[in-house]
């Protein structure tokens, strides 16, 4: 049975091709039947090699990294990853043409033998360590590879009937893929200890694979028809007509761009798993291994979901859903960073792309022309190849210790904007009508085409009321304090959103409302940021669209017992998520969230114990759902549902406030804060502080706080002041912390609290979350013209590296500066140090006379029950407040000069959100992930058993091979 060359290159498809699909049908024990006489040798010698690839691999990567190299970098992955893969793409064009020139029986042998001679050159660069010489040996030993499985492609054919041959690919792919899993895994376990013996395994694998081989009957090959040169000439004009075809052909392009992008992320989630299990947990090539393992076994995973999926939904719905999982499962790392939790990430990733591929391999099979399809499947795998390659690349400029949760974000955020792009290609959910939309209509669904939808009469009305909904939010806040309007008051924004005759709509109304809330909680910035103020509002409302678009599609119609479910569930999730993304730092950080409105009701605020102050605002999001369903439902059930569900979420947190283990301890410590007032002067804000510190009554106090910038001058530069301020502790008898704002002798800017007794300089912690634009301008090269319009900073403070808990007699205490009272994450740090006491410094001396010092101050109750720890909030010219362990207020002294005094019960509660974090928007992300899966996948039209035209895992007789687990 002849191939032609257009045959030969198809062969360049990826493992295990469209063909996988098809074999679950009939049943392992048909397809376990056919393999049997040359079949079973020929696949039997190809497993034999492929082992010998897998463990060669792996005894290169511990080579190259951790014997010659210095440990895991991005750039040696990239190299590994090069060397390993690149070898497919460069020599796969021309293996087709080759290998019908040659006897292909003869070729299996001799590049088997080829390939263990060149292992045993690699045994040689081990002995010499030549990073060189085991480089151009593996170069070529995985070409010889590529020859291999390229004339097994071929010969194939001539050893099953040609109605088994669909089967006896997916059997010859899946064999492969195994067995190279299994040296790569195997090797693992022993090539640490000797690289050698890896090599010379694989060595040993290769000579049985040339003998196995030796016993195959006659199976062609010999043809010559043209030059090599004459048919490589020919072979890069068909490439390049290829490429014209998929640039011009959408169907194509598709799955093209689906693959290559989830290709690309799953490799740099790849490089960090290798990376984090090298750096952070030393397991060296065990690492290596781990990741190998781990996307092998969810390669085999996703090649058996793909006929499942395919066979229920159509594949343009597929193709963008693939990005959602590994976007909520590499985001949850970013909350609960691991090598346990990064692996289940990657796992979920590769699992994804497998079946992404399976059914990107069955469409561009299927939507290739006949006469170009092998050049087609030789670009792909180029792509496929290169894309593994180039994130590894991308990786070396990103790559740092300790910066993994953030490159977890960006991987994450990766993944999402390829869900939306894909989606945009598809035209899926949510860029097209849906199915079960309650007003499918040519309004309801978010179009990017120029053509405006039907104008809907009094739109802007109703999107100047929703404007009022969301500004009308900030009445829960300081200094207004209806906190518990904050259990409702979001159901007038959530019922515009219904009421919205489209999702485009709904969306809109639900920006006027966000910039109408994040210019009323923000309201006191204008003086600072004069017109700014609406173009960050304008920017941050975005953040709200997806919630919107959601919230509407769960609530829009009727509204039954079910539906109310899912909304109670996704909806606050949703929110949480958007107040989480405004929460980093580069955005603002964590102003306004709701869950910080009940600071005045402690066992309400009591929830924050269990998840942060993220599960108080999950609980009255909720509490909005089921208040608009009481309003806007038509039926009994939903309404006497949705009154329970009110009356449920309020409850959570007084029982856990009932319930909760008392805080241990009955230790007191008196602290004493002292303001100065805004005084512009730095050397009469200090005497100021002196005198009144002075005025204390001595040995009253364990700790005397003064706020934040209380100090103008850098003490590395005045040794004479740090002496005063010793001497200021011992007169007060009591250790004495500061807070200095000035320019060190190198010129940078530097917040620093210093904690000083009457000797010496106890411990020094340097301000991390610096506040955009008042601290320093971000891409101050381009933006930093700001500053002369605005009251922006002038020159950039410098950050701090990481969180001080300072000692003091029998106390520990952090201490926090100014904003930074606002991140849960920080606070919870700081007692997973072994904080006792949580100390916020700060000023607020620009907004005298707004609701910010007030909301500021409160924010202490709320890390107060976040973590079970005391707070105090010690200002300079603001209101200073303290709380104890359970958020219960202790102090508030809202003048802004003169001293306060607190005695502070020094008793602490060890709380499920110290124990576990951030796990409400980790779930928060699964929760809305799986709604837009589950929407996405309503609203498409099941495929049932749809005709032969359009069934994905029934292909033509002359679709192309698989690559046979290469």
């Amino acid at each position: 049975m002849q191939r032609d060359e257009g045959a030969d290159t198809a062969s360049l498809a990826h493992e295990p091709g469209p063909e996988a699909v098809t074999m679950f049908r009939p049943g392992w024990r048909a397809s376990a039947a056919l393999v049997r006489g040359a079949f079973r040798t020929l696949v039997f010698g190809q497993a034999l090699g492929q082992l010998g690839d897998g463990l060669t691999q792996i005894a290169f990567a511990q080579l190259v990294v951790f014997d010659i190299g210095r440990g895991a970098s991005p750039g040696r992955i990239a190299g590994i990853l090069a060397v390993t893969l690149l070898p497919f793409s460069i020599v796969g064009p021309l293996g087709g043409v080759l290998i019908d020139r040659w006897d292909r029986r003869r070729t299996l042998i001799i590049a088997s033998l080829c390939r263990a001679s060149l292992a045993a050159v690699a045994i040689a660069a081990a002995a010499w360590r030549s990073e060189v010489l085991a480089y151009a040996g593996v170069v070529l030993l995985l070409s010889s590879s590529r020859f291999v499985l390229d004339a097994k492609g071929a010969v194939l054919p001539r050893t099953v009937g040609a109605r088994e041959l669909v089967r006896a690919n997916a059997i010859s792919g899946l064999i492969g893929m195994t067995a190279a899993f299994i040296g790569a895994v195997g090797g693992a376990m022993f090539v640490s200890w000797s690289v050698m013996a890896g090599f010379l395994a694989g060595a040993g694998a290769y000579v049985a694979a040339s003998a196995c081989f030796a016993r195959l009957p006659a199976v062609g090959g010999g043809t010559r028809t043209a030059t090599v040169a004459a048919v490589v000439v020919q072979l890069a004009r068909e490439l390049r007509a290829g490429v014209a075809v998929i640039v011009r052909t959408p169907d194509l392009r598709r799955p093209l761009t689906a693959v290559s992008l989830h290709r690309l992320l799953l490799g740099a989630g790849f490089v960090l798993l290798v990376l984090v299990a090298d750096q952070r947990y030393h397991l060296q090539a065990s690492g290596y291994g781990l990741a190998i393992a781990v996307t092998g076994a969810a390669a085999v995973v996703g090649t058996v979901s793909a006929p499942w999926l395919s066979g229920r939904w159509p594949p343009p719905v597929l193709l963008p859903l693939a990005f959602l999982p590994p976007a909520a499962a590499v985001a949850v790392v970013g909350y609960a960073p691991s090598l346990a939790s990064l692996v289940c990430a990657v796992a979920v990733a590769a699992v994804s792309f497998q079946s992404l591929k399976v059914i990107a391999d069955a469409l561009v099979g299927r939507n290739s022309p006949d006469e170009v399809r092998g050049r087609v499947f030789a670009i792909y795998d180029v792509l496929y190849n290169v894309a593994f390659v180039l994130a590894g690349l991308l990786m070396i400029p990103l790559w740092q210790l300790g910066r993994e949760q953030a490159l977890a974000w960006w991987l994450a955020s990766g993944f999402f904007v390829g869900w939306l792009v894909m989606a945009r290609m598809t035209r899926a959910w949510p860029f097209r009508p849906g199915r079960g939309d309650p007003r499918r209509g040519p309004g309801s669904w978010l179009r990017l085409r120029r053509a405006a939808p039907p104008p809907v009469p009094g739109r802007w009305w109703m999107r100047g009321a929703a404007f009022l909904c969301g500004a009308v939010v900030v009445i829960v806040f300081p200094r207004p304090t209806l906190w518990w309007a904050a259990w409702f008051v979001l159901t007038p924004w959530l019922i515009v959103i219904r009421r919205a005759p489209s999702a485009r709509e709904a969306v809109v109304r639900g920006w006027w409302a966000a910039v109408g809330f994040l210019l009323a909680v923000h309201y006191w910035l204008l003086p600072s940021t004069t017109v700014f103020l609406a173009v960050i509002a304008a920017l941050l409302g975005l953040l709200w669209l997806p919630w919107a678009a959601l919230s509407w599609r769960l609530l829009s119609g009727e509204l039954t017992p079910r539906r109310l479910a899912a909304a109670l569930a996704v909806v606050p999730a949703g929110w949480v998520l958007v107040e989480a993304a405004r929460s980093w730092s580069a955005l603002g950080g964590p102003w306004g969230l709701l869950g910080a409105s009940q600071w005045r009701a402690p066992p309400l605020l009591a929830s924050a114990a269990l998840g942060g102050v993220w599960l108080v605002s999950f609980l009255i999001v909720a509490a909005n759902v089921a208040v608009t369903a009481l309003v806007e439902a038509s039926r009994w059930q939903t309404k006497a549902a949705a009154a329970v569900m009110v009356a449920a979420v309020v409850a959570v947190g007084p029982i856990w406030f009932a319930l909760e283990p008392a805080p241990r301890g009955a230790a007191t410590l008196s602290v004493a804060v002292v303001q100065a007032g805004v005084v512009p002067s730095p050397a009469l804000r200090l005497s100021h502080e002196i005198a009144a510190t002075d005025q204390l009554p001595p040995g009253r106090f364990g700790l005397v706080v003064w706020g934040e910038s209380s100090v103008g001058f850098d003490l590395l530069s005045r040794p004479d002041l740090q002496r005063e301020l010793e001497a200021v502790a011992g007169r007060v008898g009591a250790d004495l912390l500061v807070n200095v704002d000035a320019a060190t002798p190198t010129g940078a800017i530097r917040k620093t609290a210093v904690l000083l007794d009457a000797h010496a300089v106890l411990g020094t912690y340097q301000k991390m979350r610096l506040v955009p634009f008042g601290e320093y301008i971000p891409m101050r090269p381009l933006l930093g013209w700001l500053d002369s319009f605005t009251q922006a900073a002038a020159v950039n403070r410098e950050r701090g590296k990481q969180i001080v808990v300072m000692r003091g007699g029998n106390l520990s205490f952090a201490p926090l500066i100014c904003f930074e009272s606002a991140f849960p994450d920080m606070s919870r740090t700081a007692v997973g140090r072994g904080a006792q006491l949580l100390v916020f410094q700060s000023a607020t001396t620009t907004f005298q006379g707004t609701w910010a010092p007030d909301q500021h101050a409160s924010l202490a109750a709320v890390r107060a029950a976040e973590s079970g720890r005391p707070a105090l909030q010690a200002t300079l010219s603001g209101t200073t407040a303290a709380f104890d362990a359970q958020g219960r207020r202790l102090l508030w002294h809202p003048a802004a000069t003169g001293t306060a005094v607190v005695d502070l019960p020094i008793a602490a509660a060890d709380t499920p959100f110290d124990r576990f974090g951030d796990w409400v928007p980790a779930t928060c992300i699964v929760a809305v992930a799986l709604a837009v899966l589950v929407i996405s996948l309503a609203d498409a039209r099941p495929a049932g058993r749809v005709d032969q035209g359009s069934q994905v895992d029934s292909l033509p007789e002359h679709a192309p091979l698989g690559r046979d687990g290469a």
